[in-house]
């Protein structure tokens, strides 16, 4: 991964194995230091990692190909689809976006179908990504110099247009969730339940 692709806002992916189990994870470039940066996961948690970090992925598509291929090598399986067809790039499009679907589960910018367990109620609903705001703060004790930045959340999201901002109690409960799975949430001391239906990638 190169430095140039680590910048404040952007989006990197982590594709590591922990315990012999294979993990990936999505994060936001939040702060950038003289050797490190630091980056929020989807749960809100801030990690600070190096600037040389194998584990460390600049795009999407380069994470679940990662991914997939370590499985792959894990379970002792070849890491590479068979190249007999003529049709094995296009094959290899359709498992991506097979997987695609199930590499994160659920995520931001999904189309989400779910249904109350209680009331059997269904919503469609789109999880939204939170803009981010930086405003660059000054030091004025040796001249004005630029020492580092405030950030504002932002968010598009709005109820009534079927939208849900990410930081909302039911968006985190879904994140990471696929077809058939439970959740639970809770709103004003009330625990609400429900499944997911289906699931809709907008990427």
């Amino acid at each position: 991964m190169n430095l140039d692709d680590i910048k404040v806002g952007s989006t990197i992916y982590r594709v590591w194995l922990e315990n012999n189990i294979k993990k990936a994870e999505e994060y936001l470039v939040s702060k950038k230091f003289s050797s490190k940066f630091l980056a929020e996961d989807r749960s809100g948690k801030l990690h600070l990692f190096p600037y040389i970090d194998e584990t460390l992925i600049h795009t999407k598509y380069d994470a679940i190909s990662k991914y997939y291929e370590d499985l792959n090598l894990i379970k002792g399986k070849s890491p590479f689809y068979p190249q007999k067809k003529e049709t094995h790039f296009k094959t290899i499009q359709k498992k991506h976006e097979q997987r695609k679907t199930n590499f994160f589960g659920i995520q931001v910018t999904d189309t989400v179908l779910i249904q109350n367990l209680e009331n059997n109620k269904k919503w469609e609903v789109t999880i939204l990504s939170d803009g981010m705001k930086y405003t660059p703060t000054w030091n004025y004790n040796h001249g004005a110099r630029r020492d580092g930045y405030t950030t504002e959340t932002i968010s598009n999201a709005y109820v009534k247009n079927n939208t849900i901002s990410e930081k909302t109690p039911l968006a985190m409960s879904l994140i990471g969730k696929s077809v058939g799975e439970k959740f639970s949430y809770t709103v004003a001391d009330n625990k609400i339940e429900g499944i997911v239906i289906n699931v809709k990638k907008n990427i």
